[in-house]
């Protein structure tokens, strides 16, 4: 399996397992010191919980599949089986699914009109940001599992890349190297050959995040004099933003006022679906690996940043990793365990409601969807931070889901 195969598999499904993310990220702990620079891959958020996956079949690019094949998921009930799915708040008569149809296919056909309206509104919007995630939203997936992926130099992809480079949008930009990068964000070819982690280091040069990630491919590259000069510059920034909590929860502000739950839920699959840009794992698995920390440079640059991912780590991922690094550089239990325990916390987070759905006789509940989209509106309340919005739904009254 090459590195880009594996970073475009974490991009796919790192909302849709949250505990598995986290159980990775421990073992990443203790495995670091027999990996080399070779085995790290480009990783995603991780954040975040929610890992939906659904997208629409239809406001989406031309390159896009009409009837993507549904991979792993759910499996489709036997041709002549109707299955009634309760979807929160949609009519009777969509409640059936069509024959052969997966509870995947099922969301898309029931939720594409309002969908594909927010997109659209998201398009025609006077605010670049929300535009630039409209664009984005071209490149979402529709069904779990899919292995299909928009063409390098699609139309959206293309407008997007465009946007991006006249705007010089620090979070605009950011989100157009997350839908054109691949392994440690090598740009694809075409349009995407224009952007440069380079060049968002340069026009966001007190953001932590583009100085990792420049650290991670350098290290991919092993150029260690490149790697140190990039991480030096991470662990004297003073923030931490990929974005991708902010333009979330703009766009999330773009839903129409009495959008049902079901319809909700499935916008932030797909908004978390384009989330592909936050602090690459090679930080924990080789950047600050018990044997890089050797270094009493390195130990230093490794713990101004475990410091800015405890304080401003707006993703569960990034607890998780500032806890790793924060037992690994030796802190005191008062300080790294409280991060143990809040990513331990998130355990049970809601996730991706369709990831687990039968396609037996009982069909789909509605109380999974109530419970993410619980989630959905926290995220939008708490500006798009996945990790305040998961404290504000574990610690919210017991709800009747």
């Amino acid at each position: 399996m090459t590195a880009g195969s594996e970073s475009r598999r974490s991009w796919r499904w790192r909302w849709i397992v949250l505990v598995g993310l986290i159980v990775f990220a421990l073992f990443v702990a203790f495995v670091v010191g027999r990996r080399t620079p070779k085995e790290q891959s480009a990783r995603p958020s991780a954040s975040a919980p929610l890992k939906l996956d659904t997208r629409r079949l239809d406001s989406r690019d031309e390159s896009a599949p009409k009837h993507p094949d549904p991979g792993p998921g759910p499996r489709r009930p036997p041709a002549g089986r109707r299955v009634t799915d309760n979807l929160c708040g949609m009519s009777e008569s969509d409640q059936v699914r069509n024959d052969g149809e997966t509870v995947e296919q099922h969301v898309a056909r029931v939720t594409e009109k309002t969908i594909g309206g927010w997109r659209t509104a998201l398009l025609e919007s006077g605010d670049l940001r929300q535009r630039a995630v409209g664009l984005a939203l071209g490149n979402a997936k529709p069904i779990s599992g899919s292995l299909t992926f928009a063409a390098p130099d699609s139309a959206a992809k293309n407008d997007l890349v465009l946007l991006a480079i006249e705007t010089n949008d620090p979070a605009i930009y950011a989100l157009a190297l997350g839908q054109c990068g691949e392994n440690n964000l090598t740009m694809a070819v075409g349009p995407c050959q224009g952007l440069s982690l380079e060049h968002w280091a340069q026009i966001d040069p007190d953001n932590a995040v583009p100085w990792m990630w420049l650290a991670s491919r350098a290290d991919s590259m092993v150029d260690r004099v490149r790697a140190d000069e990039a991480l030096s510059r991470a662990a004297n920034a003073s923030r931490l933003d990929s974005y991708v909590g902010a333009m979330s929860a703009l766009a999330l502000g773009a839903l129409p006022p009495q959008v049902a739950p079901l319809e909700k839920a499935v916008a932030g699959a797909d908004l978390i679906s384009i989330s592909r840009l936050v602090t690459p794992v090679a930080l924990v698995a080789n950047l600050c690996s018990e044997q890089a920390l050797q270094v009493a440079a390195r130990k230093q640059q490794c713990s101004s940043i475990a410091n800015l991912l405890a304080t401003q780590g707006s993703s569960i991922f990034e607890v998780v990793m500032a806890a790793i690094l924060g037992k690994r550089l030796g802190w005191p239990e008062e300080k790294w365990m409280p991060l143990q325990k809040e990513s331990d916390s998130y355990r049970h987070a809601p996730v991706y409601p369709w990831s687990s759905a039968e396609s037996g006789d009982r069909g789909f509940r509605c109380p999974k969807v109530l419970k993410y989209d619980y989630f959905i509106d926290q995220l939008a309340a708490h500006g798009g931070s996945e990790r305040a919005a998961m404290k504000a739904t574990i610690e919210a009254p017991r709800k009747p889901f």
